[in-house]
């Protein structure tokens, strides 16, 4: 009562914060009744204010503070005051139990039955019989609508759903008349891993509290204090879809169970582990780098592993583990790529792969991508074999005559040229050191000078004075003086100082022009030096009496040899008794026995022989030993793999020269085979000569082609005879257009057309073989169709048509003329027009046996106007100034056979201007013939003369050369 407790400071300070409208409504609400007591106790009581609502006060008197449920936004509301006027005035009974919504839940064969109650005044009775002072919400009313059929009986699974909404908005639940709470939030399920036999299963599981499960939508769970939906965590739909049903994983699938799926499902839902299942080993993730040594190599094995020490590794993809290890460690995938990623970036490896280098690689390895690695290296001591040394740099030296080329470092390592260039074109950036380790190579020096130093290293073991030129260039690279000796040698070899000036040796019966004599003097240098050369005179400056002066002025030393084609045998022996009298001269050919004991017997200065002699009796020739040794037309020496070259390698003299107009004619494999001739071992062996310069060089590579030029100058004396033969007459030289006849268009096309065909598919190399057997027909059939297998004799010729009226009108004004073809049967359907023309002739091909009468004929003054010549047996060897006119029936790949059948008339002794046609047919491969002329002879220029050169004729050029359509 208020007699027992002293409410004053209570009210007082209610008073204080309760707004005056408050405390109205306060005292107007305990006057009617509307407050009542709840519960008591020794500090306070609780009262239930029963108004716009049931709101809850509890009142602490002494403490003169109190509480109220309501959401007032003052301190003091109506409720509290109320409750203390009530409690002052003594007028307080017991508050009255409100209405309340109960659900009688029921567990009936795993099904649920749910009754709806109305409790008023400790009363419960069915809803559906009516509760006037209960105030129901919109989803209670909502499951009586909807539940009209079941409820007060057995709940249909599918319902779940609605009547766990309705549940949740109820005062009280029972489940078979035990109280519990209903609530939304999911119970989740849980993952259960036992061991099942020797393997083990994982299945998704009810948590352990709970009591029983009805299985509808949503599943409902009860458990010792609630009934809740449940629920699947974090889990994702493939996740749901594998745990459908229990999994098995056999023993050795359990690495993969704790690494993969555990991992995955402890970040959605609990896991829980019966005994026997083993716990996932813990450890970071790791990239190593592990170093062996073997023997001659660097093994390099970069891992990615968990655990320090390593109890698994990720190996392709999968982790394993390490050690006898069941259990592996969750994985982590994101970060195994951000390891593998930045692995690749920075060492280029891929993860559990062993990688054997050798000694350069290792080495490469060790200085340049090591250092970049940023995980932990195992083993580096296994790199000190390869950690680098200090670098290389080049020596290069003059001495006895010889050049020599090293590499050495500031540890007084020293490395042979060979081995540094052969890392250089492996680019290998360090080579090994005899005392181990590795240094680098200068890698800007050898880009510049490798070429060079190539050509040094071929040339190893070969006289040594023809690397004289290399030696200068290659110490004036390093800054290092030249010695006196080699610079003299150098100057006159290259004409920056003058060659010695000799004087005609006696019993020369010529007078030199000033060319000549110059010719004469850098051979006779050539010889007291021992060096071999090549005379690379135009055709028609002499370059047989040049020859045969300086081997004048070697009688003595012993016997000369000179090897030419049998076409100018004779020549050379007339030639040798005009000029040089003095020697004693004989042919060796046919009948040898009796020169060769002429030889034997010293009674012999010179001997002539043919290119197929020397073949034949090389051992014999070899056993001579010539003092000097003149190689004519040298192109014959053109193809290195021929019996004629073997055997003039083979020949054993004491000084060689070599004379040709055309030193290269297609390749510069030629020039190789010409120079090995002359001066033994000048470019080194010739595979490696073509691998690393003819091939670069023949591709327009600058540095090779600069290279094999000053290398091959000093060696080459080319006067063209535009420069130095001022004397002779102009010469000019113009291409003679003509059409086709129907018959050879017609046989044109179906040439060019069946080859395409037939190169279709073909193999590379019987490809090449078809396509140039193709070109042969098609040039042919430029000519005359009536070359071609089964033409007609009788079909007309454009081109000989076009010949016609060239010989007639060269005829008439008075002029004499050379007409050459590659074909004697072309040559034979000349001779029947001229029969007709009634034109004179004479002719020479390799049928002819009195060359010599022949050409007398027709250097006489009333000798026939035209010369017919077939290109292999009138190119070369024969002095024709009585014709002043040149005509190339058949164009031919190879400008310099065309121009030394033009110099048969363009020589010494021509008085008259020269005028060279050349007849091609339109839009044909003629025309495309004179494009490659172009090419082949820039290639010569670029090496003799300093041009830029071409690449050479590769297959596609040789099919390009069957497209073009006639016009």
């Amino acid at each position: 009562s208020s007699g027992v407790v002293n409410l004053d400071p209570l009210k007082k300070a209610l008073r204080a914060v309760t707004p005056p409208p408050a405390r109205q409504a306060g005292e107007r609400w305990a006057a009617t009744d509307r407050v009542g007591l709840d519960e008591r106790d020794d500090t306070g009581v609780k009262l239930v204010v029963e108004a716009s609502g049931r709101n809850e006060v509890w009142l602490w008197p002494d403490e003169a503070e109190w509480e109220c449920d309501c959401d007032a936004p003052a301190d003091g509301c109506a409720h509290a005051w109320a409750a203390l006027c009530a409690l002052a005035a003594g007028d307080v009974g017991r508050a009255a139990d409100p209405p309340a919504l109960v659900f009688e839940l029921k567990h009936v064969n795993g099904r649920l039955t749910a009754t709806a109650l109305a409790r008023e005044d400790g009363v419960e009775r069915p809803l559906a019989g009516g509760a006037p002072g209960l105030d129901l919400d919109h989803t209670v009313m909502h499951l009586e609508r909807l539940a009209r059929g079941w409820l007060g009986g057995q709940v249909p699974p599918a319902q779940y759903g609605v009547l766990l909404a309705a549940l949740v908005t109820a005062d009280e639940v029972r489940l078979d008349g035990r109280k519990l709470e209903a609530s939304r939030v999911p119970l989740d399920q849980i993952a259960l891993v036992e061991p099942l036999g020797r393997g083990y299963r994982l299945s998704l599981v009810d948590p352990p509290e709970v009591v029983c499960a009805f299985e509808g939508d949503p599943p409902l769970l009860a458990s010792e204090g609630g009934l809740r939906p449940r629920g699947t965590g974090r889990l994702d739909r493939v996740q749901l879809h594998q745990l459908r049903h229990p999994l098995i994983f056999a023993a050795h699938e359990l690495p993969n169970l704790t690494a993969e799926w555990l991992p995955a499902l402890e970040k959605a839902i609990t896991v829980v582990r019966r005994d026997g299942v083993p716990e996932a080993k813990h450890g970071g993730l790791e990239l190593l780098l592990l170093l062996e040594e073997r023997p001659g190599l660097l093994e390099v094995t970069p891992r990615l592993v968990y655990g320090d020490p390593p109890v698994a590794e990720v190996r392709d993809g999968e982790l394993l583990p390490l050690g006898g290890v069941r259990a592996l460690p969750a994985r982590d995938r994101k970060r195994e790529q951000l390891l593998l990623g930045r692995l690749q970036q920075e060492i280029g490896l891929r993860s559990g792969q062993r990688h054997r280098l050798d000694g350069p690689d290792a080495a490469r390895f060790v200085r340049s991508t090591l250092p970049r690695f940023t995980g932990t290296v195992v083993g580096r001591g296994a790199a000190e074999a390869y950690a680098p040394r200090p670098p290389l740099v080049p020596s290069v030296a003059w001495r006895s005559g010889g050049l020599q080329v090293g590499f050495r470092n500031d540890d007084g390592a020293l490395v042979g040229a060979g081995r540094v260039l052969d890392a250089f074109y492996r680019g290998e950036g360090a080579v090994a050191l005899g005392g181990g380790g590795f240094a680098d190579l200068p890698m800007e020096w050898l880009q510049e000078h490798h070429q060079s130093v190539a050509l040094a290293v071929e040339a190893e073991g070969s006289a040594g004075r023809h690397l004289a030129p290399l030696a200068a260039d290659l110490l004036q690279a390093m800054g290092t003086p030249a010695p006196p000796d080699l610079t003299s040698l150098v100057d006159a070899l290259r004409a920056e100082g003058d060659v010695p000036a000799t004087t005609p040796p006696s019993g020369l019966m010529a007078v030199l022009r000033p060319y000549q004599q110059q010719g004469l003097d850098w051979l006779r240098f050539l010889a007291e030096q021992g060096l071999g050369g090549v005379l690379a005179d135009d055709m028609g400056l002499g370059k047989t009496v040049q020859s045969l002066a300086a081997l004048l002025s070697r009688k003595g030393e012993g016997p000369a040899l000179v090897v030419a084609p049998r076409s100018v045998l004779r020549n050379w022996i007339n030639e040798a008794a005009r000029f040089t009298p003095e020697l004693r001269a004989a042919v060796l050919h046919g009948n040898r026995e009796r020169t060769y004991e002429q030889l034997a017997a010293g009674e012999l200065d010179l001997v002539v022989t043919t290119w197929g002699t020397l073949r034949n009796d090389i051992d014999r020739l070899r056993a001579v030993g010539f003092a000097s040794a003149v190689l004519d037309e040298a192109q014959a020496l053109k193809n290195p793999d021929s019996l004629t070259a073997k055997a003039a390698r083979r020949l054993q003299a004491g000084w060689t020269v070599g004379l040709t107009g055309t030193p290269i004619e297609n390749h510069l494999s030629e020039l190789w085979s010409l120079m090995e001739c002359v001066n033994p071992g000048f470019f080194g062996p010739r595979k490696r000569f073509e691998e690393r310069l003819a091939r670069p060089a023949s591709a327009g590579d600058p540095r090779a082609l600069a290279a094999i030029r000053g290398r091959v100058k000093p060696f080459v004396l080319r006067r063209l005879k535009g420069d130095v033969a001022t004397d002779l007459p102009p010469r000019t030289e113009s291409v003679l257009r003509c059409g086709l006849s129907p018959a050879q268009r017609a046989a044109y096309e179906s040439v060019r057309k069946g080859a395409l065909e037939a190169s279709t598919g073909a193999q590379p190399g019987a490809r090449r073989m078809q396509i140039l057997a193709a070109l042969t027909r098609l040039r042919q059939a430029c000519c005359d169709a009536a070359l071609l297998p089964g033409g007609d004799p009788e079909s007309a010729s454009g081109k000989l048509d076009l010949l016609d009226g060239l010989l007639e009108e060269v005829v008439d004004e008075g002029h004499r003329v050379l007409v050459f073809s590659q074909w004697t049967s072309l040559l034979d359907r000349v001779e029947i027009r001229l029969r007709r023309a009634g034109l004179a002739w004479v002719r020479l091909d390799g049928s002819t046996r009195d060359r010599e009468g022949v050409v007398a004929r027709f250097q006489a003054d009333d000798g026939p106007p035209i010369f017919l010549i077939s290109l292999k047996a009138g190119g070369t060897g024969l002095n024709l100034t009585a014709a002043d006119h040149v005509v190339h029936l058949d164009p031919w790949w190879n400008p310099a056979a065309e121009q030394q059948a033009t110099d048969r008339a363009h020589r010494i002794g021509q008085e008259n201007p020269v005028f060279v046609w050349k007849l091609v047919a339109e839009g044909t491969v003629e025309e495309e013939i004179l494009s490659l002329q172009e090419r082949k002879k820039a290639l010569a220029d670029a090496v003799l003369e300093g041009g830029d050169g071409p690449g050479t004729l590769s297959e596609d050029d040789l099919i390009a050369l069957l497209q073009p359509a006639l016009v």
